[in-house]
């Protein structure tokens, strides 16, 4: 788990239908959020970027690579792409 950089958040990843899935909790009500897409995908080891962007280790493409996943609302993009694997961002 990491807090965030505010001091409000905690991300985490969690199972979920067989897969993992980023989650932000609010520490002050305990309300866990999942982010990212609804899809078969893998996203692990998330870590802030900033206060409104994870950074996750995802297996969508195939290999794993790090994305950025905006929590305003937005375009999740490849922040490091390889044709190996990227872990722990």
């Amino acid at each position: 788990a990491r807090v965030s950089p505010d001091g409000r958040r905690v991300a985490s990843a969690r199972q979920q239908n067989g897969r993992w899935v980023p989650v932000v909790i609010d520490l002050a009500s305990g309300e866990e959020r999942v982010v990212g897409p609804a899809d078969a995908a893998s996203r692990f080891s998330p870590t802030w970027e900033n206060d409104s962007t994870l950074l996750v280790a995802s297996e969508a493409s195939g290999a794993i690579e790090i994305e950025r996943i905006p929590l305003t609302g937005g375009t999740i993009t490849v922040a490091v792409r390889t044709l190996g694997a990227a872990a722990s961002p």
